[in-house]
């Protein structure tokens, strides 16, 4: 055999042996990964509003609550 019966030859053979695989084996996305999905502060005057709180030069912070 020579030139394109021989091409011929490989390219049906390559053909035959790769065209009977098993489907592959489905693909699994099992990441055991910790990350932060949002960052965010909070503070006391987020909390309670501004009149409620007092904050003194010494940077202690007092609530006042009064009915």
């Amino acid at each position: 055999m020579h030139g394109p019966a021989r091409t011929l030859l490989l390219t049906t053979l390559i053909v035959l042996l790769t065209s009977c695989r098993k489907d592959p084996p489905e693909v699994n996305w099992d990441v055991d990964l910790l990350a932060p999905v949002l960052r965010t502060s909070l503070t006391i005057g987020d909390l309670v509003g501004d009149s409620l709180v007092i904050t003194d030069p010494d940077g202690r912070i007092t609530l006042l609550y009064s009915s």
